[in-house]
């Protein structure tokens, strides 16, 4: 019985290190600038970071798509026309200015 108890401990000890191991590779924290990976870009303080609001892809590359805005593209513009969603703050009014009310997905 003893035997089964440390079977099963060894594999939530290797399970939690490779789950920890596995998270932290996919966030952008890299060391490298070939190794940044998409959604991610190489910054002037020689690592790789999370791509700025409203972009995505390699080298945050590509601006989001309309309806959706800001960090990670999660936002929603929908309520406005395509012609006045900015992909990094969302709606805009005429003058310029952010239109306030914008909701998320």
């Amino acid at each position: 019985m003893q035997y089964r108890g440390i079977k099963y401990q060894t594999y939530v000890a290797v399970t939690t290190v490779c789950c920890t191991m596995l998270c932290t590779s996919l966030n952008c924290e890299r060391k490298s600038k070939e190794n940044c990976l998409e959604d991610c870009q190489w910054s002037k303080v020689d690592k790789c970071i999370d791509c700025p609001d409203g972009f995505y892809g390699i080298n945050c590359s590509r601006q989001c798509r309309y309806p959706n805005y800001g960090k990670d593209c999660q936002q929603d513009c929908s309520h406005c026309n395509r012609e006045i969603c900015n992909s990094t703050v969302g709606c805009l009014t005429q003058d310029g200015t952010i239109e306030r009310g914008t909701y998320e997905l």
